[in-house]
């Protein structure tokens, strides 16, 4: 924990897009796999009841997963899903909306 609290304060000065910023954050957060996140559609998440479900498909060991998220994760799902505009993807590409960002960002 203290060397995450570290990392989220010290994440406020890396010169990056806030979107990329902001999932950095939700990655410490969660606990997810950089892939799981880059591939999470809206669909996936359940702000009503706080829990993002990544399918069988996505995870590595090919069992469906359930996050529960803290408050902090769905204030940052709800920026990004103001930044995403009408993708379906929570990370979207900054060139095509209807691609996920770039696994070499």
């Amino acid at each position: 924990p203290a060397e995450i609290r570290i990392v989220l304060t010290e994440l406020e000065h890396v010169p990056t897009l806030p979107t990329i910023r902001l999932g950095l954050k939700l990655i410490l957060l969660t606990m997810v796999r950089k892939g799981e996140l880059l591939d999470a559609t809206w669909d996936e998440v359940d702000f009503e009841n706080a829990v993002w479900s990544i399918p069988k498909e996505r995870m590595k060991r090919k069992k469906p997963h359930n996050v529960y998220l803290s408050r902090q994760s769905l204030d940052i799902l709800i920026a990004l899903k103001t930044c995403a505009a009408n993708s379906r993807y929570v990370l979207p590409s900054r060139y095509d909306a209807d691609e996920p960002m770039s696994r070499a960002t």
